[in-house]
Order: C-alpha cells, then sequence, then structure tokens
C-alpha cells in the first residue's frame, strides 16, 4: 500500500528531529518555533498529541528509549533533559533529569545522543568535543549528582549548589518523585565538535562523529571507568551521522560526502562506500527477521533510503 500522509497537531514549525519508539506507539518530535524550540510526543496510531514541552533553544535531537519509558531531548540549550512518557499520575510527563553542559572554545549544543537497545545506557555527543556515557537506574535517587566533566547538573525545583571543582550542581528530585538516577560513566574527548553518536545493544561499545571528519569507535572498561579508543577512520568530510548495530557487526558513517561508508564494527574494516548523491543527516541500522541487515539513511534527498548491507544495494525508497 502507499503512503498515508498525516498532518501532526502541534507540528506547525521546523521539525529537526523524528524518533519512533520500538514498538510503534509513541512518536517523538524535535521542533524549532519562533526561534526557540519544543518537544512534542504523539500517540500512534490515532496521532494523539499526548504532550508538548516547551524550550529556550532549538530542539534538534529527541530520542525514546527502546523500552518506551523515557524521552531524552536536546539541542541549543546546551543541556540533555530526561522526560517520563508515563501515564501514571506520579511521573506524568515530568522532567526526571537534566544535566547542562559547559561551552569549552565554542557553544556545547547538542546534535545528537542515543540509547543502548536494552535502555540502561545513554550517550550525548556535544559540541565541546565530548561524548558522554550514561548509565540509566530506575531507583530512587540517592546524594548530588557531579558537576565534574563541563557540565552542571540540574534538578526540577532543586537547589542550587556548589559541586566539585566549583562547579554548579544540583541535587536530583527526591526519591518519591523520581524514579530514575543517572550515573556518568565515561567522556570520550574528541579534537573537535561531535556531531553524532550510536550504541551497541548493551552499551558497552560507542560510536562517535564528527567535524574531525572521523569516525571512532570505543570501548567501556568498567574496571577502569573509561572509554578506550579501539579505532577511527578518516572520512573525506564532515561526519553527521554515524550507525553501530546492536551486535556490533556493522558501524556506518554519512555526513557531507554525500556518501554512507560502511565498515566492520570489531575491526575498523572498510567493507563498502555507496553514493547517495546528497548530504546525510541520519542513520539507522536494523537487523530484519531474516537475518538480513539494513541500512536507513536521510538526509538532503528526497527520499529515506532503505540499503541491504550484505548485498551493497538500496531495497527501498520512503518518500520523505
Amino acid at each position: 500500500s502507499g503512503a498515508r500522509l498525516t498532518h501532526l497537531p502541534g507540528a506547525d514549525d521546523t521539525v529537526r528531529s523524528v524518533h519512533l519508539s520500538a514498538d510503534s506507539k509513541l512518536l517523538a518530535l524535535g521542533c524549532e518555533k519562533r526561534g526557540k524550540g519544543c518537544a512534542l510526543l504523539y500517540e500512534l496510531p490515532s496521532c494523539e498529541l499526548r504532550h508538548l514541552w516547551q524550550h529556550e533553544k532549538v530542539v534538534w535531537c529527541v530520542r525514546l528509549s527502546p523500552d518506551s519509558q523515557l524521552l531524552a531531548a536536546c539541542g541549543y540549550d546546551m543541556q540533555l533533559t530526561i522526560y517520563s512518557t508515563a501515564v501514571e499520575h506520579a511521573t506524568l510527563h515530568r522532567v526526571l533529569y537534566q544535566v547542562k553542559y559547559t561551552p569549552m572554545g565554542g557553544p556545547a549544543f547538542i546534535w545528537s545522543c542515543a540509547f543502548s537497545a536494552d535502555s540502561t545506557r545513554l550517550c550525548v555527543g556535544c559540541w565541546n568535543s565530548r561524548a558522554y556515557l550514561y548509565e540509566l537506574k530506575y531507583r530512587p535517587a540517592e546524594g548530588e549528582a557531579s558537576g565534574e566533566g563541563g557540565k552542571q547538573a540540574l534538578a526540577a525545583g532543586a537547589g542550587q549548589g556548589e559541586g566539585p571543582g566549583g562547579a554548579s550542581s544540583s541535587p536530583p528530585p527526591p526519591p518519591s518523585e523520581s524514579p530514575l538516577t543517572v550515573t556518568e560513566l565515561a567522556v570520550a574527548t574528541r579534537a573537535d565538535r561531535v556531531y553524532a553518536v550510536s550504541l551497541d545493544r548493551d552499551g558497552s561499545h560507542v560510536a562517535v562523529g564528527g567535524r574531525d571528519k572521523k569516525l571512532a569507535l570505543y570501548s567501556y572498561d568498567a574496571r577502569t571507568g573509561t572509554l578506550e579508543l579501539r579505532w577511527e577512520k578518516v572520512s573525506e568530510d564532515f561526519v553527521y551521522a554515524v550507525a553501530l548495530s546492536d551486535d556490533m557487526e556493522y558501524v556506518a558513517l554519512g555526513g557531507t560526502a554525500k556518501h554512507v561508508a560502511i565498515f566492520a564494527a570489531a575491526s575498523g574494516l572498510h567493507l563498502h562506500t555507496i553514493p547517495l548523491g546528497a548530504t546525510v543527516w541520519a542513520l539507522a541500522l536494523y537487523t530484519m527477521p531474516n537475518g538480513a541487515q539494513q541500512l536507513v539513511a536521510g538526509g538532503e534527498f528526497s527520499s529515506i533510503k532503505v540499503i541491504d548491507v550484505r548485498e551493497k544495494r538500496e531495497v527501498l525508497h520512503l518518500p520523505a
């Protein structure tokens, strides 16, 4: 059957990010509205607007956790906000966690964030040249959040305090108010702005791309609490999008070089390059029921392209 065009209430300005939940029951949008921003959450298939959150700046990236319980939103306000998508009264659409990032040689804008497939980890790619890896747990928060790593922790309704190194920080919401705790596990520092991040199934591997025209793959070492660089590859131009398969078989990059390049995730071996003729802004890797690996690419072209990774060819075009 053909595509069905539907108008989403509230999405009447520039849409910067779209994300569909794993069960296809929720849709999130990140938008720019008259110089400010907002994140919107819809129920599917009704397309009913469940909630709209206002932001002071453009919301460049929204991501729903695979278990559909959390919505992460970030952008030009230089902070990550995690909202509840739950309908229970105690946590209805509220802010569960916020962290604001410090500019380092330039604005700390955020173009990307990514959940692991098991919803236990979250990575944020920031223009301050850093990729932050967090652990997420559904249990009452205890103690004060750290202000280290070029950021300050925030919480709605909480008083300001002083964190390590003189960074301003706030305690997380009281246990009675938030079921979520967020722990920073590690930070990867790059030579320039981080534009894109992606995680494998359990968040133990992180793919990073950015303004340094490189794709890098890191492994998280729990013993040392660090992200260890496994390999990096040079791209022809800026890397705006990266995608890492859940099983760590493939990793792909796209950007202003107007193609997608696909690598073996374990070794960094270049497998093939597929020209697309325009800038690539978004990538996602999926394993199909028959075992096929498919790469979905979106960008400055008239359709969303679906590529069979093993067959090295486009298999589907969807209207954009």
